[in-house]
């Protein structure tokens, strides 16, 4: 008897001819496992302290990482750029690391665009390059150019197939999202996520 095999959520697939279960059913149940832990931790008042406690707590990494996301205001006035970095790549939890990435995203806020895209485009860990990306998707909204023929949607949905990496592909697709709010309807987003011509443009929709 063949065993079902399970990709990297747990999910199980068929071996053979079968359908695979979608992801992005379950990308939404981590998003809004997310949320919840995060709304719980700010609602009951946590300190800084006890937020550190459970990020540094890998049991359920859902609820290390809402813990993470609450610290990184913190920890982006208390922490130097170099010090998050360092964490953000090897901090022992998904809560620490999560944390040094959102506050490095706060600092990165007064970076130029061309020091943005050294950092989204380099060879840094992920976790940094997507630290990045909010400030990015700032940049990428107001990208003009002289060319008679030049679009910014087209040319920002061509960004998020073609860009150098996945952050960078990422913050185009987020930026043409952006670009063409009120434009899409829900119909549209839906059959977008569902098939797009990159990855992020699915994941963005």
């Amino acid at each position: 008897m063949k065993r079902a095999q399970t990709d990297g959520f747990g999910a199980s697939k068929r071996v053979k001819g079968g359908t695979r279960m979608k992801l992005s059913g379950l990308r939404a149940l981590v998003v809004v496992a997310c949320a919840v832990a995060l709304l719980s931790v700010l609602g009951l008042g946590y300190t800084v302290s006890n937020l550190e406690t459970i990020a540094s707590n890998e049991l359920i990494p859902e609820i290390s990482a809402a813990a993470g996301m609450a610290l990184a205001s913190s920890y982006a006035s208390t922490m130097t750029a170099a010090a998050l970095e360092d964490m953000a790549v090897n901090g022992r939890t998904i809560g620490l690391r999560t944390a040094a990435s959102g506050a490095l995203a706060i600092l990165y806020r007064t970076k130029t665009e061309d020091e943005l895209t050294a950092i989204i485009t380099g060879t840094a860990d992920p976790m940094i390059r997507a630290a990045a990306i909010n400030s990015m998707v700032i940049y990428l909204v107001s990208t003009k150019s002289d060319k008679k023929d030049f679009k910014l949607t087209d040319y920002l949905k061509g960004l998020a197939t073609t860009g150098k990496t996945h952050e960078m592909r990422l913050a185009a697709a987020e930026a043409y999202y952006f670009a063409n709010r009120g434009k899409l309807k829900a119909a549209d987003l839906e059959a977008q996520a569902a098939k797009s011509d990159s990855d992020e443009l699915a994941y963005a929709a």
